[in-house]
């Protein structure tokens, strides 16, 4: 029974990176370690947005804010730069973006109960 654990957690492990990269999502180490990064990447963007993670080679972002959509626009080459250099020397060269999506989260009235 020793040594079955620790076997069982390593293929497990294995099967979500899989999944992960049949969704077009980079490995969750990537993905940790964009979620570690982003703070510093983003900067005072990252306390008004809410990173959704990372699908191929776009970072996913929310934002509520017209403005901040714009600010992220402005400086989506600097954030991309900032990601790509703290994922490289985390040695995960094969997962940089390209780009960021900013996506709205709608606001508004809430329907009558």
């Amino acid at each position: 029974m020793s040594g079955s654990g620790g076997d069982g957690l390593r293929r497990v492990g294995v099967s979500a990176e899989r999944v992960a990269a049949r969704l077009g999502m980079p490995p969750v180490s990537a993905q940790d370690a964009l979620s570690e990064l982003w703070p510093d990447c983003a900067g005072s963007l990252a306390a008004v947005s809410t990173l959704v993670g990372m699908r191929d080679d776009c970072i996913v972002v929310e934002v509520s804010d017209p403005a901040v959509r714009e600010e992220f626009r402005w400086r989506s080459e600097q954030i991309i730069t900032a990601v790509t250099c703290g994922l490289s020397a985390r040695g995960l060269e094969r997962n940089l973006p390209r780009s960021i999506q900013i996506r709205g989260v709608l606001v508004g009235r809430q329907p009558p109960a």
